[in-house]
């Protein structure tokens, strides 16, 4: 059994577009768990939706990694793994960031044998990271070592992802074109 986080740092200009995938997620099933750092979130009642919401501008680690949002992220997705002892519940955990939303989610369900779980997209030095998967008595560590490193998400699992058995899952074309952070568009991950 599988679970989504979303990650999400909700405010006024996306948070129409993030509400409009939250609800499609919400209709596949899936237990989603939406994490806002921004404190946020949204008023939904759904038996598989759960959030945690808090302003991440007040964490202690907030003015050492204020410029590098994958560092950000990755202590979201501890907090809301933490808060909702996700690890005990589920057998493996996926983050999708929030902006994302495709058909094909059957594709998530063959976790079986696999520790981490990543999109398709990647470099020779980074693997992309706006959907990835891990085998939830693995996840802390993973995403603890990363941070430790002091890489940015993307290069972290690139390193990382050798050490586990690992597999990327075939191109997931998005349901909608969204400019991402460096201004570019994804069309699939």
């Amino acid at each position: 059994m599988f679970c989504i986080i979303l990650t999400s740092y909700v405010n006024q200009e996306r948070k129409d577009m993030y509400l409009e995938r939250i609800k499609k997620w919400l209709k596949t099933g899936i237990d989603i768990y939406l994490v806002d750092s921004n404190n946020q979130g949204f008023i939904l009642t759904s038996s598989n939706y759960k959030q945690f919401l808090f302003d991440q501008s007040k964490e202690e680690y907030y003015k050492k990694y204020k410029n590098n949002s994958t560092h950000l992220e990755l202590k979201s997705i501890l907090k809301i793994v933490e808060h909702f002892k996700l690890t005990e519940k589920y057998d493996f955990i996926y983050k999708i960031t929030s902006k994302y939303y495709f058909d094909k989610y059957n594709l998530l369900y063959d976790t079986k044998g696999f520790d981490i779980i990543c999109q398709c997209r990647r470099t020779k030095t980074k693997q992309n990271s706006e959907l990835v998967g891990f085998k939830s008595d693995k996840i802390i560590d993973i995403l603890n070592f990363i941070l430790k490193v002091d890489k940015i998400f993307e290069e972290g699992l690139n390193i990382i992802k050798n050490a586990y058995v690992c597999k990327n899952l075939v191109k997931i074309k998005l349901k909608e074109r969204v400019r991402r952070g460096n201004r570019s568009i994804l069309t699939y991950l």
